[in-house]
């Protein structure tokens, strides 16, 4: 499996997770940066084995995000550049593998 590091989902200046601004785009507090959503994809065979082997179905939406829905209604994303991400994963967890196992 590839071994993919975990997201952050910070800015590394101000160390704030973007969020949506008035103006109806992401924003941290650095007054110059907006970001762009990121989307998941589905990951190599052996990572949709392992997600849904662990009980994550593969799921998406009408805009292309792909992301997997587990046990609990835990979600995680697979990025094209290597990292995760995981909506209720405590920062304990760095490697996918311990969180979906753990």
């Amino acid at each position: 499996m590839e071994n993919r590091k975990r997201a952050t989902g910070q800015c590394p200046d101000c160390k704030d997770t973007p969020k949506v601004a008035d103006d109806g785009r992401l924003r941290c507090r650095c007054a110059d940066k907006v970001w762009a959503g990121r989307q998941g994809v589905r990951g190599s065979e052996e990572e949709y084995t392992f997600m849904t082997n662990a009980g994550f179905e593969m799921t998406g939406d009408v805009q292309g995000d792909v992301y997997y829905v587990g046990p609990f209604g835990h979600i995680v994303w697979l990025y094209p550049d290597g990292e995760w991400f995981a909506d209720k994963a405590p920062v304990e967890y760095l490697s996918l593998e311990e969180y979906v196992t753990g």
